[in-house]
């Protein structure tokens, strides 16, 4: 998707044609999930969720049949933890791509950027993440996770936008490519209780390329991420 980084083309530094394939008639769109990808990034799970570390493990041995694996630690000591659970699960822990990052959590799907097309070009933009509105506790640290998306774009060589002033979680937004988001508003209003619907709709389309936006509403009191659409 984007020929200006090495690590974003893949291991063996061609050109991705997902842009010739998908075709990009839009000036502005969140592609689709399912188009063509260079790369999954992954944060390994630090003590909050190091139960989860064998899962994540799993889900490494079998991305990285299709697609190489980019995976964000601590340190020295938990990449080498990775490498462990990894090839106990029957991956190739050589195979993945370690950066040594500061982060909180281990859910880059909610703190990290979303990629943006613009004019056929891949931007990497950067929105706020508080930890969930503090739905699961004061002691659950979030400051450096929201600092993960300006360390891509550095690490990425991908043009930065900073949209920090206003609170999404990118497990509440869903994109079918061309134009329609859908996201659940219970999230976004606990997380920015001064927007209504029509100001965040303009956001959107100022930024995200949105020409729909659909509303989910309701979520089940338990659910500390307060409805987001990916659930």
């Amino acid at each position: 998707l984007a020929e200006s980084s090495d690590l974003y083309r893949g291991t063996d530094g061609g050109s991705s044609d997902a842009q010739s394939e998908v075709g990009d008639p839009d000036p502005l769109r969140i592609p689709g999930e399912w188009e063509p990808q260079v790369a999954t990034w992954m944060q390994w799970p630090t003590e909050w969720e190091a139960s989860l570390r064998p899962d994540f493990a799993r889900i490494i041995a079998v991305v990285q049949k299709y697609q190489p694996v980019h995976l964000l630690v601590l340190d020295g000591d938990l990449e080498q933890d990775a490498r462990a659970r990894i090839a106990e699960f029957g991956g190739d822990p050589d195979g993945v791509d370690y950066h040594t990052v500061a982060y909180d959590n281990s859910w880059l799907r909610d703190n990290g950027p979303v990629y943006v097309m613009r004019e056929g070009a891949v931007e990497l933009q950067d929105w706020g993440f508080d930890g969930w509105g503090g739905n699961f506790g004061s002691d659950v640290t979030f400051k450096l996770d929201d600092v993960v998306p300006s360390y891509l774009a550095d690490l990425l060589h991908l043009p930065y936008v900073d949209h920090n002033d206003y609170i999404l979680e990118r497990g509440n937004i869903e994109a079918n490519g061309h134009g329609t988001l859908i996201l659940g508003w219970d999230c976004q209003l606990d997380r920015n209780p001064g927007w209504d619907k029509d100001a965040t709709v303009s956001l959107f389309a100022e930024h995200l390329g949105a020409t729909k936006v659909i509303w989910v509403h309701g979520h089940d009191p338990a659910d500390g991420t307060t409805g987001h659409i990916d659930g």
